[in-house]
């Protein structure tokens, strides 16, 4: 059984996603979601039994439900003890397995059956601030499952979460008597389940990419190259599938949601010419120590600004750089990108070329010189086919590092490993991780 990471179809993933979607929009019974979510996942993972065990805390009335081969019997427990629910929900990425030597020893070798002698791993199905419950993947007990196949896991139970949610959601809306209303929440539902399933799929295509890269550099006979050429065509297909499923319309705003906007974009004063902006002084070693420090990222791990206008591209963006095990800030505005700047520890930034008005791109990036002079060799341009003349001089003149829309994986791949100053080995690892 396992497929191994390289083998996995990522059509077959969409397609497997896509049907259980499906299935989960058309139902009204908890279970038979939850099903449909396992058949396919056991079917892509090639796993000898997919289970789903109910929290103790789930909002839903739902059973365990298993999923086994027709080959091996597994024999489980009814329900997980919250300890072990808690340990999954905690751990990174909110996916463990058991070759992780605490959540083996702490909680799988205390359940006696499956749970102790197969492999397995784990991911959790939230719910808000508890689950719905949590999904085990067994199978030999030499088996080992990959990231890839933790991110496969893990973009089924996200998936299956949202289902269960808008499942709930369709329950409190069927006792609304106004037909109007339970329209508008059709609509909502199906918007921000295609967003959803763009979002979820990037991070698997991501990792596609990196290994088509990584397959290139190989040894590889004229018929593997063709092959790679074939998979490299699929993963841009399916790259533009995705674009188009993040370029989708959003919910329409309630009207209680449309006031509060418009709260916020009116200012109480006006004025004919805005005030300049109150821009905090950079502390140094010698400021007064009560004054406001940039916080520290608490993970350790490069911290990088991706200041653009357009959400699709800031969604985009988000995936690729979490394939370099990055943390993310996000700004629409220079405004915001400056209040980010003065209050976190930033690594990087990749800053947009369409920025327009007081705080424009070239501005913005002059600001970042003067008050966060070691981020000036750390920005990463994006540029549109037809750049103005002062990006262009930026570019140009500058030399500041930029990639070209629309853009491409690993395109932005090879631009942040400038930025952040990785190596071709140490960008592996990280793909590989």
């Amino acid at each position: 059984m396992g497929g191994g990471a390289n083998l996995y179809s990522l059509e077959a993933i969409s397609d497997a996603l896509i049907g259980a979607g499906s299935i989960a929009a058309s139902s009204r019974d908890e279970q038979q979601i939850i099903r449909g979510y396992l058949v396919p996942l056991q079917s892509v993972l090639h796993a000898g039994c997919v289970a789903y065990f109910s929290s103790i805390s789930s909002p839903l009335p739902v059973t365990s439900i298993t999923v086994p081969d027709r080959q091996t019997h597994y024999e489980l427990p009814p329900q997980l003890l919250a300890s072990m629910e808690l340990a999954i929900r905690n751990a990174a990425h909110q996916t463990v397995t058991s070759e992780d030597a605490a959540f083996l020893h702490g909680h799988l070798k205390h359940i006696p059956g499956a749970c102790m002698t197969s492999a397995s791993m784990w991911s959790c199905v939230p719910a808000g601030e508890s689950d719905f419950g949590a999904i085990g993947v067994f199978d030999v007990a030499g088996r080992t499952f990959d990231r890839v196949e933790q991110q496969v896991l893990r973009t089924f139970a996200l998936q299956l979460s949202y289902a269960l949610k808008s499942l709930m959601a369709r329950k409190q809306a069927a006792q609304s008597s106004s037909p109007n209303a339970k329209e508008v929440h059709r609509y909502i539902e199906s918007t921000q389940f295609v967003g959803n399933v763009a979002r979820d799929l990037t991070n698997p295509l991501t990792a596609l990419f990196g290994y088509i890269d990584l397959l290139r550099g190989e040894k590889l006979n004229d018929q593997s190259r063709t092959y790679i050429h074939k998979l490299q065509v699929q993963a841009e297909k399916m790259q533009d599938i995705i674009i188009a499923m993040h370029s989708a319309p959003k919910p329409p705003r309630s009207h209680a949601e449309e006031l509060d906007r418009e709260s916020q974009q009116v200012p109480r004063e006006l004025a004919l010419v805005p005030p300049p902006l109150q821009i905090e002084p950079v502390f140094n070693k010698q400021s007064d120590p009560a004054q406001k420090k940039r916080q520290r990222a608490a993970t350790g791990r490069s911290c990088v600004l991706v200041v653009q206008k357009n959400d699709a591209v800031v969604e985009f963006e988000k995936t690729v750089l979490a394939a370099l095990n990055a943390d993310v800030f996000t700004a629409n505005s220079g405004t915001d990108a400056i209040a980010v700047l003065q209050s976190q520890e930033i690594h990087a930034v990749i800053l947009g070329d369409e920025l327009e008005g007081e705080w424009r791109s070239k501005v913005l990036l002059e600001w970042i010189e003067e008050n966060r002079p070691e981020l000036r060799n750390r920005v990463l341009l994006t540029v549109s086919a037809q750049p103005k003349s002062e990006i262009v001089e930026l570019v140009e003149t500058e030399k500041v590092p930029f990639v070209t829309k629309p853009l491409q994986i690993m395109d932005l791949f090879a631009g942040m490993r400038q930025v952040l100053g990785f190596s071709p080995d140490q960008l592996d690892k990280k793909l590989l991780n």
